[in-house]
């Protein structure tokens, strides 16, 4: 517990290795000022460098509510001034070291003068030397103008205007508004008496002036109602009301006009209810500058919603602007707008304004859009009801159990089995959260997932260790736990096993899907991080290549294309297994995804939901309409990202290289100033710059980032040598450059695609002619693991 963590740190045996057995113990439960105190021990330990992973999720939890005084000290703690007569240690940029831990800080801007920092060891701590500063306010002020300005069109094109009817149509309660009204009318009317003689004023500040006194009678009366239907009634739900205007909320220089939280903290992205004032919008007209502008900010107060509250069905945005009161509802597909009132002074649709926002505050049907609350953490567990606990398409209840730890520790204390719920609750498994992975920035738009480590517990005790995985997504889109399931059914090596899947919630176009899988291991992103030489492996690129190639070619004999392989898509475990993960972009084949659901409907006949389940026709053409634009930009290939068509797995297979070749590279200068990694470029040139490899791969280490690979260690050689034989595999190939060049630009069909898995796995393509012995080979090389 707490109080015993803090013993350990506190006695002097605090050596690196006891704080890399603790670490994750100190982020979750310590308070920022303990975690602080404990990241400045880890820097001056004996072992001459920090755990970036660790710094960059401790600062994550401290550094927004940090004053400026402290950020600065902690900025010198952490990267301080280079120490007289330090050298820079040889090949480690100051990215290496510095980059990754200050993007977590959120206002500190990097080689912000000629030259870059350099990380210099000093024996027992790193410091970091060149043009490292706090952001000023107009740095910060410059990024969010950009981001407004890039969020504008995307919101305008999202739009959609809505009556106030089809608005209540749309969230799916008609009936209960109509019941709600006619129940607590008194309390509308109680409200009206309060509502003030105008709700427009001469600018926003005067708007705010008017507006905020009214919007606190009416959240007090919406936990007034709310009280008596509470389930906790010693913690009753209250929303609270902050006035942002002029103090921003917490971790954000954004300046919402007021939030409406359950949180005790004035935070924007646990917020509920986002009010904004404006004193003109231009009519709502998305042509003009005025609106787009308005627009765009409105899509930054989302995406901050969003970041932090992934299960939500919408995020509902309130905005009173000249002689008008809009809601806006932020959907993953739509932005749903409608007028509800005037700011006229004596007009009734001032009534329909007091009524909306009670109902919505008030009413256990629209609850804000919140399915989940937005605190999951390491002190939940979050417990699941499914009818059958090995069907992977079914309707699936979700509840969040607060005290199924407690519960443990009680039964272990007496040595008795582990039980999910004292009584005869259908429940028959639980996932107790260990640590979450949230999305820094979010897309404001399509589908966004929401990550937990931790274990899984079944009802009889047994405990697995597993990831949870919550996805919303639009509705005719391929189920993730369909993708496992085939997967599964057709034996294809090298997947993850799935524990548990459903739908935990259906609406409108959108569904939220459970996923809970075996934990696979680190992510290639998060394996051996810190150690570039341990990465430059030749040994571990050849397994990594193997097995996902194998994994991939078998799937895709299977009818499913994975479409996403990225560096945090490719998993290894404690034992040097490899794993692909994350098949929520999968497409699968029409065919292959109804002989699945038939066989479902013969094993679970008395299952009504699989009947419900968008047609496999409908769902494989969507996807393949979405060829062109899934999957993460550096790692597609050339031909996708010219959105050629005929897209198989050699695109996917083409990905592995260029994951394994940033696994190599990065946190290098030279990765950092490659071509091939540039930041921001349009999918076109950045395809161009990835067909070079077609004429220069014996010099593409120079055109990737590889330039510092010491190629007179027969190590650095070697990785160099195996990714120079998985480029001529792709763009080589049997024909030679020319034709799989002519197939690219001529928009023909890949001539790569007849090629069998025993080239692919070869080590001299050239010589691979007989498909006869791939599997073997792929065998022989890295057996499948139990």
């Amino acid at each position: 517990d707490q109080k015993q963590l803090v013993q350990v740190l506190g006695s002097k045996r605090l050596t690196y290795e006891v704080f890399d057995g603790i670490k994750l113990l100190i982020i979750d439960s310590l308070s920022e000022i303990g975690c602080l105190t404990y990241l400045q021990e880890v820097l001056h330990m004996d072992k001459g460098t920090f755990d970036r992973l660790s710094v960059i999720k401790i600062l994550s939890k401290t550094w927004p509510n940090m004053n400026a005084s402290t950020k600065e000290e902690v900025f010198n703690a952490v990267c301080g001034p280079t120490q007289e007569g330090a050298t820079p240690e040889e090949g480690t940029p100051g990215p290496a070291g510095v980059r990754e831990v200050t993007e977590a800080m959120g206002d500190i801007a990097i080689g912000s003068g000629p030259q870059e920092p350099t990380v210099t060891s000093t024996g027992t701590k790193s410091v970091v030397s060149g043009n490292c500063r706090l952001k000023t306010e107009p740095d910060q002020d410059r990024e969010l103008e950009a981001e407004k300005a890039r969020l504008a069109p995307e919101v305008c094109a999202h739009i959609k205007k809505e009556s106030f009817d089809t608005m209540l149509e749309f969230i799916g309660c008609t009936e209960e508004y109509d019941e709600f009204i006619e129940e607590h009318e008194a309390e509308v009317e109680e409200l009206m008496k309060f509502l003030p003689k105008e709700l427009a004023g001469k600018n926003e500040e005067e708007q705010q002036v008017v507006c905020m006194p009214l919007l606190g009678r009416i959240i007090g009366m919406a936990n007034e109602i709310w009280r008596p239907k509470d389930p906790t009634p010693k913690s009753p739900r209250r929303y609270r009301l902050y006035d942002t205007h002029k103090n921003p909320p917490e971790g954000t220089r954004l300046k919402p006009d007021a939030l409406v939280s359950t949180d005790i903290e004035k935070r924007l992205d646990t917020a509920e209810l986002v009010v904004e004032f404006k004193q003109n919008e231009d009519g709502g007209d998305v042509t003009t500058k005025g609106t787009r502008s308005i627009y765009g900010q409105l899509g930054i107060y989302a995406r901050r919603v969003w970041a932090r509250q992934p299960m939500r069905r919408f995020v509902p945005v309130f905005l009173v602007h000249g002689l008008r009161v809009t809601l806006f509802l932020f959907t993953r597909s739509r932005v749903h707008r409608a007028k509800i009132g005037s700011a006229l002074a004596g007009d009734e649709s001032n009534e329909t304004v007091v009524r909306l926002l009670l109902f919505l505050l008030s009413s256990e049907k629209t609850n804000l859009g919140i399915i989940l609350p937005h605190d999951l953490g390491n002190t939940k567990a979050v417990s699941f009801s499914p009818l059958f606990p090995k069907l992977f398409c079914q309707r699936l209840g979700v509840e969040i159990d607060r005290k199924a730890r407690m519960r443990r520790r009680q039964q272990q204390q007496q040595q008795q089995p582990t039980s999910p719920r004292p009584d005869n609750h259908p429940i028959t498994s639980h996932f107790e959260i260990d640590n979450v992975v949230r999305l820094s920035q979010p897309d404001l738009f399509g589908r966004i997932a929401f990550l937990a480590r931790g274990t899984l517990v079944y009802s009889d005790g047994e405990r697995t260790n597993a990831v949870l995985k919550f996805v919303r997504r639009e509705a005719v889109r391929q189920a993730e736990g369909e993708a496992y399931g085939v997967l599964h059914r057709k034996e294809v090596p090298h997947v993850p096993k799935l524990l548990l899947s459903g739908y935990a919630d259906e609406w409108g176009s959108g569904v939220l899907e459970c996923l809970v899988v075996a934990n696979a291991g680190q992510s290639l992103r998060e394996y051996r991080a810190g150690d570039v030489d341990a990465r430059r492996d030749p040994k571990l690129l050849e397994r990594v290549s193997t097995v996902v190639t194998q994994c991939l070619w078998d799937a895709s004999k299977a009818g499913i294309y994975h479409r996403d392989i990225s560096i945090g898509n490719i998993c290894v475990d404690e034992d040097g297994s490899v794993r692909v993960i994350d098949w929520g972009c999968a497409r699968v084949e029409p065919e292959t995804l109804e002989a699945y659901r038939k066989w479902l409907t013969g094993k679970f006949p008395s299952d009504t939901s699989l009947a419900s389940l968008p047609a496999a026709k409908e769902v494989a053409g969507n996807e393949e309409e979405h060829d062109p634009f899934t999957g993460t930009p550096h790692f597609l290939s050339a031909r996708v990202l010219l959105r050629r068509k005929y897209r198989s797995v050699v695109d996917d297979i083409e990905s592995i290289l260029y994951v394994l070749i940033f696994f190599v590279a990065r946190d290098r200068d030279a990765c950092k100033n490659a071509p091939m990694w540039e930041n921001n470029l349009p999918a076109r040139q950045l395809a161009i710059n990835k067909a070079a490899l077609f004429t220069c791969i014996d010099y593409f280490y120079k055109w990737t980032g590889l330039v510092d690979l010491d190629l007179l260690t027969q190590r650095d050689l070697a990785c160099l040598n195996h990714l120079k034989t998985l480029a001529r595999r792709l763009f080589l190939g049997k024909e030679g450059a020319t034709s799989v060049m002519c197939s690219l630009l001529n928009e023909e069909d890949d001539p790569r695609k007849s090629y069998d898995l025993k080239y692919w796995l070869s080590d001299d393509p050239q010589k691979a002619t007989s498909p006869d012995s791939a599997v073997a080979l792929a065998d022989q090389k890295h057996p499948q693991p139990n």
